[in-house]
């Protein structure tokens, strides 16, 4: 993973674009590196990377961290795979998603673990398949899937109305999850598949109209404000020859969408923000990207 970004400050009608340096301060010991974190307040936070390396959480700011690792399978078999997304709703609950590779001799592979105790130890939840995102409101838990690891299908992704206690299918084939408030959310579709938005909270879901297909990892919502951005990757492995990508935008809570600055480079169709400060990674050609 680079170790650069690009920050996108302000709206993009009035853009400016820096590249930002980063600092290591801390290093997965086998050399396997992070892809999910999720910060609670300046002090506590976890990340992840690969599930035998299990959920490091640091308690001091990132100074130092520790990890906890996954249960076994029921066959007593390490579960191997990579985390997708990590949430925490307080100091104590919290949910991730994974995408685990298939294990031959374990009945279950699991997409998805809980914490009541904050992150001192990660439950299975039964669902067995991979999840891409997870997120969580007052009045439903939802988790996007573009699974097609374990079932060599792309499978649904699932939503809980009762805290994660049944599920019910839905969201197939999607990726990244945002919300702006406690109503108004957006998922992005995995593969040209067409994104959905939801007002009551994620209990149900609508097909953007006209249809929006565009393949992104990740979405970011302005908290408290209408506005959703976007920044996907556009590589070649997706028919786009040309070396650039166009972040997007909605102003009417993902309703509609815009085409805003061009940056000149292909990102890894993630991205993240404070406030209107947009964070989007160029994409650096390895293909597990």
């Amino acid at each position: 993973m680079s170790a650069c970004l690009f920050v996108l400050l302000s709206f993009f009608s009035k853009v400016g674009v820096s590249q930002q340096n980063w600092n290591v301060i801390f290093s997965q010991p086998n050399g396997h590196g992070f892809n999910s974190c999720f910060f609670l307040n300046e002090s506590v936070g976890f990340i992840a990377g690969q599930l035998i390396d299990g959920v490091y959480k640091t308690n001091d700011g990132g100074q130092t961290w520790v990890s906890t690792p996954l249960p076994l399978y029921s066959n007593g078999d390490a579960p191997t795979g990579y985390f997708t997304s990590i949430l925490m709703t307080d100091p104590l609950n919290g949910w991730l998603t994974c995408e685990p590779n298939v294990d031959p001799n374990a009945k279950k592979q699991y997409g998805v673990y809980h914490t009541t105790n904050g992150g001192a130890s990660w439950n299975p939840v039964d669902l067995n398949q991979g999840f891409t995102d997870v997120y969580q409101t007052p009045r439903a838990l939802v988790f996007s899937s573009r699974d097609t690891i374990i079932s060599g299908l792309a499978r649904s992704g699932f939503i809980s109305l009762d805290n994660g206690t049944t599920f019910s299918p839905a969201l197939s084939v999607t990726n990244g999850i945002d919300f702006v408030d406690n109503m108004h959310g957006v998922v992005t579709g995995f593969r040209e598949k067409t994104w959905s938005r939801t007002v009551d909270g994620g209990i149900t879901w609508t097909t953007l109209s006209p249809a929006d297909t565009i393949e992104t990892w990740g979405i970011y919502g302005v908290k408290g404000k209408p506005w959703f951005f976007t920044a996907g990757e556009n590589d070649n492995r997706d028919g786009h020859p040309n070396p650039f990508s166009s972040p997007r935008y909605s102003s009417d809570y993902g309703s509609t969408w815009v085409s805003g600055t061009q940056l000149p480079f292909h990102t890894t169709g993630h991205i993240a923000g404070f406030d209107f400060t947009l964070y989007v990674q160029p994409f650096n050609g390895r293909s597990e990207e």
